[in-house]
């Protein structure tokens, strides 16, 4: 999922312009913003679906389904993904990361913890 969500990213800054919101610096914030979520929720507009189809050169039911595809990546990432990651990396880090051996350790130790607090 998250090299899917870091070879979205083109799409997701096109995401961020259309919405006329400012694109924040870290991964984390950038797909759980609010009003991406909300853009991709149900019904997403024809228009929106057209101006980002033309963005990046494809046809609007192909841009449909990577838009549906970026909002169940980004909606299935569990927490502990999330915290592991961090605020420091970008969208133009995250392919490279989830690649990374590191990434998978702090995610382990994340686990760990949350098992931790929920067992007290």
């Amino acid at each position: 999922m998250l090299r899917d969500l870091g070879k979205s990213a083109p799409v997701i800054r096109l995401l961020y312009q259309q919405l006329n919101i400012p694109l924040p610096k870290g991964f984390v914030k950038t797909i759980t913003e609010p009003k991406l979520a909300e853009s991709m929720a149900g019904v997403i507009d024809p228009q929106l679906i057209q101006n980002i189809a033309t963005g990046i050169g494809q046809q609007p039911p192909e841009t449909e389904q990577v838009l549906i595809n970026l909002a169940l990546n980004a909606s299935l990432l569990p927490r502990e993904v999330l915290d592991a990651i961090g605020e420091k990396v970008t969208l133009d880090g995250i392919e490279d990361l989830a690649s990374s051996k590191s990434l998978i350790k702090n995610v382990q130790s994340h686990e760990g913890a949350s098992r931790t607090t929920s067992m007290r």
